[in-house]
């Protein structure tokens, strides 16, 4: 007699276990990147430039019409498929026809993201966008071997997608209710900097005189950067949409690939439609290294804002501010980029020449245009794009919604003075005097006593703190300009603590320069944990006198030169060794946490320093270090 087959055919512990490995994998990915997104987590490798970034900031990186990240998406998904597997093992009587129809959409949505990264190899090749696509191909592979439930009943259960359905929900709920306070909080912060930069604007008005523009300010040719004096230059961009002389003026540093510049523009032309006495003027600042000194050459983010920004000039050059203003428009409703062949059609929309406007638009002339309006921006301290300034104010806060409108109707309501002025009236502060103001407000601050190596009293007037790489040139410069200010006194605590810029030590270094950068940094804990200050400032000092010299021979030969077991160094100074290596990350988490990824950073009296050196070379940390010592008590 033939046996009866058996009603069920759960999946084994192993299979079980497998497949729930792989799902709460591909959620941990996904987790990661949504971490990011709401709290700003620092990932490693996910950078300004990177391909996280290009990905998230791309169209494939938020879905259609409802501006919500992919990454939520995914994570509330895999927890979802999580929570139906275990309903399912639970259960006992094998995966189900809707558990496996689950599974195969959810390899089909990361089969297209997978085609997408593969046809954007150069861009959207994300580490942990890969990590979860592979694993929610391992997990529906799980469940397709599976056994299969062999009661028919079972097999059209509807209890794993009822499971998945609940669980995504609270998912995407718990997801939403994050976001929207994190977005809460950005936008209180938004207001009070909108408050403050409105107060300041009511209190300018009309109160600044009109000083005379230097030759080339406007009309004329423009000099070379190192001869303009900022101070005195008329703060306006060449091009201008509204009356010359006007009740409100609005100048605003741009980058046509930039999503909030484009957004505050849109804002801009509302108000100017419903304000005749506001102007409006653009200035040029390209988040591209091909036509911008000031961006680092690895910052791929903007590619097309040098060739957007110059092809607006090109148009000024040939057709005057009627052809400028319809490129600026055209280019506005193009987010920036565009092919050759989009030029060649929109040019030939616009009513202008090919090939006389791609002559020009490559020029020189168009090249040293966007370059003065560079130096500009650095003459004022631009750190980002866009920079907005009304009267001549910066507007803080631009990111709340409606500012520049709610801005320039606050000014109006004030009464402006009846004889409305030009943009000659308008000073914004200098770079100089606003990074100055960025430290004594302490947009970043770190309590005092922070650090496990330092020197002077614990009771010290003046705290200042290094983050740095010792073996990274810049350091050595910040670190011999804070030695001239120490040279000789006894009220001054100094802090040490590592950034080295290499993945091996630093999971948050985005500049992988130079493993010798980790070699010290080890060799610094590793003689501090043995010897204490004595070990580690030993170590310190020598190593910044021997810069060309640093290996681990160096270090080796020290510790015997020191008494240092060599045994007892050298373990100490693997890359493996857990202690070591975890008071190196404890550092570079701290920075990290500030969203600062680089080397060196100074942090007077707990104040970040965040500009200690400005791109023309100028050493600001001089200036804040005299102010440090006049007002801390004696």
């Amino acid at each position: 007699m033939p046996r009866e087959a058996t009603p069920s055919s759960a999946p084994t512990v192993g299979m079980f276990s497998l497949g729930l490995l792989f799902a709460l994998s591909a959620a941990t990915a996904s987790g990661l990147l949504a971490a990011q997104h709401v709290w700003r987590v620092l990932l490693p490798g996910c950078g300004p430039g990177s391909a996280c970034d290009k990905a998230a900031q791309s169209v494939f990186g938020k879905l259609p019409g409802l501006n919500w990240p992919v990454s939520f998406l995914g994570l509330a998904f895999f927890v979802a498929m999580a929570a139906a597997w275990i309903a399912v093992f639970l259960r006992r009587s094998g995966v189900p026809a809707t558990m496996r129809w689950m599974t195969r959409l959810g390899a089909a949505v990361s089969l297209f993201y997978v085609g997408v990264m593969i046809a954007n190899s150069a861009d959207y090749l994300c580490k942990y966008c890969i990590a979860s696509h592979i694993a929610n191909f391992l997990f529906a592979g799980v469940v397709e071997f599976a056994g299969r439930s062999r009661d028919p009943a079972a097999a059209r259960s509807l209890r794993p997608a009822a499971v998945a359905a609940a669980t995504f929900a609270l998912m995407s709920a718990a997801l939403g209710v994050a976001d929207f306070g994190v977005r809460s909080s950005a936008t209180e912060k938004a207001e009070a900097q909108l408050k403050d930069s409105t107060a300041q604007m009511a209190r300018q008005q009309g109160s600044a005189a009109p000083a005379p523009a230097v030759e080339g300010s406007v009309a004329g040719p423009a000099p070379a950067p190192a001869a303009v004096d900022y101070s005195r230059k008329v703060f306006t961009g060449r091009h201008r949409r509204g009356p010359e002389q006007a009740a409100v003026r609005i100048v605003i540093f741009m980058d046509y690939q930039c999503g909030d510049c484009r957004r505050k523009e849109a804002e801009i032309e509302a108000v100017l439609k419903a304000h005749p006495n506001v102007s409006f003027s653009p200035m040029f600042f390209p988040m591209n290294a091909d036509c911008n000194p000031l961006v680092p050459e690895f910052d791929k983010r903007h590619m097309n804002a040098c060739w957007a920004a110059r092809a607006a000039e090109a148009a000024s050059i040939l057709h005057g501010e009627e052809g400028f203003w319809k490129m600026h428009d055209w280019l506005i409703a193009k987010g920036g980029s565009f092919t050759d062949a989009e030029l060649a059609e929109g040019l030939a929309q616009l009513g202008f020449e090919y090939t006389r406007f791609v002559q020009v638009m490559q020029s020189p002339q168009t090249l040293e245009r966007i370059r003065e309006d560079v130096a500009f921006a650095e003459a004022v301290g631009l750190q980002q794009t866009p920079m907005i300034f009304v009267n001549g104010v910066e507007l803080r806060g631009w990111s709340a919604e409606d500012a520049v409108g709610r801005a320039v109707r606050f000014l109006l309501g004030q009464n402006p003075p009846p004889s409305i002025a030009g943009p000659e009236v308008d000073r914004p502060p200098l770079a100089n005097e606003k990074f100055m103001e960025d430290w004594r407000r302490a947009r970043v601050f770190i309590p005092p006593g922070a650090g496990r190596w330092a020197r002077g009293p614990d009771n010290a007037r003046i705290e200042i703190v290094l983050y740095g790489d010792l073996h990274q040139d810049l350091t050595m410069v910040a670190y011999a300009e804070l030695q001239k200010f120490m040279a000789g006194r006894n009220d001054v605590r100094f802090v040490f603590r590592h950034f080295p810029l290499h993945e091996e030590c630093n999971i948050f270094a985005e500049l992988y320069k130079d493993v010798l950068s980790c070699t010290a940094a080890r060799a610094l804990e590793a003689a501090g944990a043995i010897r204490g200050a004595e070990g580690f400032w030993t170590f310190f000092d020598r190593t910044i006198a021997n810069q060309a010299s640093v290996s681990d021979q160096f270090y080796n030969a020290l510790a015997l030169e020191m008494g240092i077991p060599l045994e007892q160094f050298v373990l100490r100074t693997q890359p493996k060794n857990q202690e070591t290596m975890a008071l190196i990350h404890s550092d570079c988490e701290t920075l990290a946490g500030f969203g600062l990824r680089g080397a060196p950073y100074i942090f007077v009296q707990g104040k970040l320093v965040a500009n200690w050196r400005t791109p023309s070379g100028y050493l600001l940390i001089h200036d804040v270090l005299r102010e440090a010592d006049a007002q801390a008590p004696r």
